[in-house]
């Protein structure tokens, strides 16, 4: 039994260090980005290929169309976020549903992971430093309510009923009679009331 609880805690360690590789590349490719480098160089700084590079770098939007459109030459502002924010933020992309936030959402957390203020991360994410927050924010409840198993999916769609389907049925085929209407009766009820 103590074998088994052993082996197990070896493999989640083996697992959380796997996890915290990807988050150090990750974090260390998007320092590299922003400072202007090609995809090629970062592949080759890490040893991995170009495509790989791409797709780590695409999962938290960091493109060249995003790099392009960012204020990349005026300096930061040279302070650094809390420390505590900081572990919130390891926490939140080394948790194992990190992967199931939005592509902004990692992207604020990684950015924070890094020590960057939100007038930092503003303006490599090319938004507000109240949006940042939101980010933040929204992307920890999100992991919250999944974590806990309060996340539900979206109903699926009802199936849209073909037009044969919802053709009405002939007369012949309702299962009741239609009475007769009295014409004579319903003119004779409105003279009563002073209606022509």
């Amino acid at each position: 039994m103590q074998d088994k609880e052993l082996r197990h805690n070896r493999g989640a360690d083996r697992w959380l260090t796997k996890r915290q590789v990807r988050v150090d590349r990750l974090l260390d490719s998007m320092g590299c980005w922003w400072d202007g480098w090609s995809q090629s160089r970062i592949a080759r700084r890490h040893g991995i290929s170009r495509q790989y590079v791409h797709r780590l770098l695409k999962s938290v939007g960091c493109t060249r169309e995003r790099w392009n459109t960012a204020d990349t030459e005026r300096r930061d502002t040279g302070r650094t976020a809390v420390a505590t924010q900081v572990a919130a933020a390891w926490r939140v992309l080394l948790h194992p549903l990190a992967h199931k936030l939005t592509e902004r959402q990692r992207c604020a957390q990684a950015w924070l992971a890094q020590g960057l203020t939100r007038v930092d991360i503003a303006k490599r994410m090319s938004c507000s430093p109240q949006a940042v927050v939101s980010f933040l924010v929204s992307g920890r409840w999100r992991l919250e309510r999944m974590a806990s198993g309060q996340w539900r999916k979206r109903r699926p769609r009802e199936r849209s009923v073909h037009k044969e389907e919802a053709a009405p049925p002939a007369l012949g085929e309702l299962d009741f009679e239609i009475e007769p209407i009295d014409i004579e009766a319903l003119i004779s009820h409105e003279g009563q009331h002073g209606r022509p």
